[in-house]
Parts: C-alpha cells; sequence; structure tokens
C-alpha cells in the first residue's frame, strides 16, 4: 500500500493506493503534538510500501514563534545584519509601521575574524584559536541550533564548514548559509538561513517521530516529505537538515 499524508490545522488528509483503488479520507488533527495524527494513521493502516508526507510544522513554528533557542555567527563587523536589515517596506513614508523581531536577540549574534573576497579567495584565514573562543561562547549560551553567514560564503563556504564542524562536534546542529541559500545579498542569506536553524530541531524531531512509527509497523525506512515550494520527493533526514 501506498500511503500519503498532509497535516491542516483541524484535519489531516489522508490518501492510499492499493489493488483496490484510490482512497482518501480526513482524521482530527492533534496541534499539540501534530505527529500523533500521523503516526495514529501509520498504525491502523496494513503494510506500508511507501510513504509520502506534507506538513506546514516549519511554517508555524516560525509564525507563532516556537523556533530553537538559536545563535548567528557573522564575519566580523556584520554582527547586526538582522537588525540593520534593508530599507525596503511597503510604505516607506509610514511612520508608524514596525518591522519583525528578528529570531535571535542581539545577545546570540557573534562575530569571527575572517575574511573571503568576492571572488572567493581568503583575504583573513580563519584562525583556529578564535574559532575555539567562538565555540566556546557559543556552548555557554546554551543554544539548540546555530546558522552561520559569512561574507561571500557562496563564492568560497572553507570557513563555514569549519565552524559547522567545530560546532558539530559538540552536537549542535549547524545551519550554514552556504548551503542553504549560496547566493550574494547577506541580509536575505543571514535572515533564510536563521530561519532554517531556528525550525530545524522543532521539524527534525517531528520527522524522526513519524519515522518510528512507520518502524514499528514494519513499513519502509526512509519516506519522502513535501518540499516547501512543493513537489516530492524530499528524504526526512534531509528535510531534517533543510526544514526550509
Amino acid at each position: 500500500m501506498r500511503v500519503a499524508t498532509d497535516i491542516g490545522g483541524t484535519f489531516t488528509d489522508v490518501v492510499t493506493l492499493d489493488a483496490s483503488g484510490i482512497h482518501g479520507w480526513k482524521v482530527l488533527s492533534t496541534p499539540s503534538h501534530p505527529d500523533l495524527a500521523v503516526c495514529e494513521v501509520i498504525t491502523d493502516l496494513p503494510r506500508i510500501l511507501s510513504f509520502s508526507h506534507g506538513t506546514t510544522v516549519a511554517t508555524n513554528a516560525v509564525l507563532e514563534r516556537k523556533g530553537a533557542r538559536i545563535a548567528l555567527v557573522t564575519t566580523e563587523g556584520f554582527r547586526d545584519l538582522l537588525y540593520i536589515a534593508r530599507q525596503t517596506r511597503p510604505r516607506l513614508y509610514d511612520f508608524d509601521c514596525h518591522r519583525p523581531v528578528p529570531l535571535v536577540p542581539r545577545s546570540r549574534c557573534f562575530e569571527i575574524r575572517e575574511r573571503i573576497g568576492p571572488d572567493g579567495a581568503v583575504i583573513l584565514p580563519l584562525r583556529p584559536d578564535d574559532l575555539h573562543a567562538l565555540v566556546t561562547h557559543i556552548l555557554e549560551t546554551r543554544v539548540e541550533a546555530v546558522a552561520v553567514c559569512l561574507l561571500f560564503s557562496y563564492k568560497n563556504p572553507s570557513h563555514e564548514i569549519l565552524i559547522q564542524q567545530a560546532l558539530e562536534r559538540h552536537g549542535i546542529p549547524v545551519s550554514r548559509s552556504s548551503e542553504i541559500i549560496p547566493e550574494f545579498r547577506e541580509y536575505e542569506r543571514a535572515s533564510t538561513t536563521t530561519i532554517n536553524a531556528a525550525v530545524q530541531p522543532v521539524v527534525r524531531d517531528y520527522l524522526e517521530k513519524i519515522r518510528q512509527a512507520l518502524h514499528s509497523a514494519g513499513g519502509p525506512v526512509d519516506y519522502d516529505v513535501m518540499k516547501s515550494a512543493g513537489g516530492l520527493p524530499c528524504s526526512w533526514e534531509k528535510r531534517c537538515t533543510n526544514p526550509i
């Protein structure tokens, strides 16, 4: 049997395909623990050969400000990237407009001495001592995930990779901009990577519970998760790393 599910605020949609044809129905969603409705469906169905899933867990975590406790690492001098942002706004002369508060407080925005040039050449190497000090400071903040956005890393990600490796050795998941959105414009890269870091632990735990339910029901080891832009496939493991 092939199974597909999609979680909504009130109902979770289920569609199955087997020898008898295509069947669809709805079950009540479980907003406080969104994985429960899906896991119950998995448990109630006969042997599942393939499983596909769509969810708004990441979107809801951002909108409700229920993401993980995170930190941001930038090139020295760019600590306020998220706070300076850009001038673009719907009503340029509206003095009562309010910008959304960044997902990372300034106290958890860290700088590191390094510099990659616009052509990808290393202008200022990242020193091991500076990296060690950065990791020490981040560990003291007890964050659940870290976003890394260094200048021109989309041309040369080597420094971001060094930071990622150093933090992951301590069990901290890292979202690096050169992997999430390898494009120019620092604010856009930083804001997108920060969102990914904020929802990464939430989505990882959610998708892992569904994977365990599939495994217990004798289903496939892997399953597909719909991408943010729509379409399949994207493995649950890939979505755990890059949920947006």
